[in-house]
C-alpha cells in the first residue's frame, strides 16, 4: 500500500481530494492549502506518515479538537478485499446516506478488512487567519483546570495541547528550543477563524490561563514564533525516545470534565510506582499520552510493569 503513491489532485470545485494510500500526510496539506483549501487531520507524524496509515488507523492529532478526526473527512474508497474483489465505497457526493457506510466501517480498521488503493478526502475552506500562544504552569494540575475552564467558556480552540515536565526535558536534551525545565506543564492553544473573532478569543484563553496559575503566557507575534512552538510539540515523540531503549506507549481519553483528575492520578501512579512516566498530548478533547520509558532487557523491570498492567486491568473490569 505504501508503494502506492501516483496520484494527488485537488479538485477545489468539489473541495475533495483523490489520493493514493501511499502519498505522505503533509503533502495533502501542502497541496490543498495552495488551493486555498485545508485538511484538518495532522497528526505528529504526517511529514512521515501516509494517508493510508492514518485513514486504517483513524488518526486525528492536534486539530481533532475542533475539526475531528480521519473519519470525518473520508467520503469515498477503493478497497481490495480478502477475496481479490476491488470495491467503491461512498463517492465524490456530499450527501451520501443510503445504505451500508462501508467507507466508516473501513476507516479504522487498521487493514483487517481489505486493502485501501484510492481514497477520496473531504477537503473544508482554509481558515482565514490563526493564532497560537504558549502557557507555562508551575503546577500540572492547574493546566488541567485551565484546560477545562477554557472549554467551558464558550471558545473551542483548533488546538489544545499539553507537554508535561519530562517531555519538556526530553525536548530541551533533544534540541533545545527554550523550553521552562522548571515548568511542570506547557500548554500550546491555537485559535483559528475570523481574525477579529481569534484575537478576542485568543486573549481571553491567555486571561484564563493567568486566573488558573499561569506563570508565563506568550501569544505568537509572527509566523516564525507560532512555528517555533509547535516545532517544540512535533518533537516530543522523537525525544523521549532518547530517554531509553524502550518506550511503552498508552493512549487514554477521558471526559474534558475529568481532565484534572486524570492529571493527578498520573502524577500518583508516577510517584508511587517510580515510573519514569512522560505525558503530553491532545488534552483540549481529553486525550493524553502517558509513556513508560523503560529497558525491556531488564526482566526485573518488565515483571515490575507487566504485574502493574495486571493490577489496572482489574482495576478497570471492577
Amino acid at each position: 500500500m505504501t508503494l502506492l503513491r501516483d496520484k494527488l489532485i485537488i479538485d477545489r470545485e468539489n473541495m475533495l481530494a483523490i489520493v493514493s494510500p501511499g502519498v505522505i500526510t503533509a503533502d495533502i496539506h501542502k497541496k490543498a492549502e495552495e488551493a486555498g483549501l485545508f485538511y484538518p487531520p495532522d497528526p505528529s507524524s504526517s511529514n512521515v506518515a501516509t494517508i493510508g496509515g492514518n485513514l486504517l488507523e483513524n488518526s486525528s492529532g492536534p486539530k481533532g479538537l475542533k475539526y475531528g478526526t480521519t473519519k470525518e473527512y473520508v467520503i469515498g474508497l477503493e478497497v481490495v478485499t480478502p477475496t481479490g474483489e476491488i470495491i467503491r465505497t461512498g463517492g465524490k457526493t456530499v450527501k451520501n446516506v443510503t445504505g451500508y457506510d462501508l467507507t466508516r466501517l473501513i476507516v479504522g480498521s487498521e487493514g483487517t478488512l481489505g486493502i485501501v488503493t484510492e481514497t477520496i478526502i473531504r477537503l473544508i475552506p482554509k481558515p482565514q487567519s490563526k493564532q497560537t500562544f504558549v502557557a507555562h504552569f508551575n503546577q500540572l494540575i492547574d493546566s488541567g483546570h485551565a484546560i477545562t475552564s477554557i472549554l467551558s467558556s464558550g471558545i473551542l480552540p483548533s488546538a489544545l495541547e499539553l507537554m508535561d515536565n519530562a517531555c519538556i526535558r526530553a525536548v530541551e536534551s533533544y534540541r533545545p528550543s527554550g523550553l521552562p525545565l522548571q515548568a511542570e506543564a506547557i500548554l500550546i492553544i491555537e485559535i483559528d477563524g475570523h481574525p477579529l473573532a481569534i484575537e478576542e478569543e485568543i486573549n481571553k484563553c491567555a486571561d484564563i490561563c493567568r486566573a488558573e496559575g499561569a506563570s508565563y503566557v506568550k501569544i505568537a507575534e509572527t509566523e516564525e514564533e507560532r512555528q517555533t512552538i509547535w516545532s517544540a510539540r512535533k518533537l516530543v515523540s522523537p525525544a523521549i525516545t532518547q530517554m531509553g531503549p524502550t518506550k511503552i506507549s498508552e493512549d487514554a481519553t477521558v471526559p474534558r470534565s475529568q481532565i484534572p483528575a486524570m492529571m493527578e492520578r498520573l502524577n500518583e501512579i508516577r510517584e508511587k510506582y517510580g515510573l519514569n512516566l512522560v505525558v503530553f498530548g491532545h488534552a483540549g478533547d481529553g486525550n493524553l499520552h502517558p509513556n513508560i520509558i523503560t529497558d525491556k532487557r531488564n526482566i526485573t523491570e518488565m515483571k515490575k510493569w507487566s504485574l502493574l498492567s495486571v493490577k489496572f486491568l482489574k482495576q478497570q473490569s471492577n
